[in-house]
């Protein structure tokens, strides 16, 4: 089993790394580096330096960029577009998508779903959600030529 996956699965419940748990790994792996009380970087073979996914810096992320809007829905693809470009311009390993959902609820716990479009046309929404202001993203989300998948 690689560092890589063993790190992954200590971190699939969408919980944050303890201190501990990182040295006592880093004790027992030659190939994990602790550089700071929440950052280890791991090597795979693949994809070089990638450091983990990191619960604090999403929710960090999240609370920046996004607020609560009532009778505002962002298509939920969107917001999982935005937060893979946050993840790699942060070097950060995303999560999945179904995790992501988990992350975005324990920031923002009364935002509900909706599915919207036609017959076989149709996308799941975040309803309650909106793009700030001040946020990067918000050109691109509110602009008329904006490809929001």
């Amino acid at each position: 089993m690689s560092s890589y996956s063993i790190l992954r699965d200590a971190d699939s419940t969408v919980g944050d790394f303890r201190v501990e748990d990182i040295q006592f790994y880093k004790s027992s792996q030659s190939s994990t580096n602790l550089i700071g009380e929440n950052d280890v970087e791991v090597k795979t073979s693949t994809c070089g330096l990638l450091k983990p996914h990191s619960t604090p810096a999403t929710l960090i992320w999240l609370e920046q960029n996004y607020e609560i809007a009532e009778g505002v829905c962002i298509p939920r693809s969107a917001l999982y577009t935005h937060y893979v470009d946050f993840c790699a311009k942060n070097n950060i390993q995303p999560v999945n998508a179904a995790s992501f959902g988990k992350i975005i609820r324990q920031q923002f716990p009364q935002l509900t779903t909706r599915r919207l479009g036609t017959r076989g046309q149709s996308r799941y929404h975040y309803y309650g959600i909106a793009v700030r202001e001040t946020s990067p993203y918000y050109q691109l989300a509110y602009s008329k030529r904006a490809i929001l998948k």
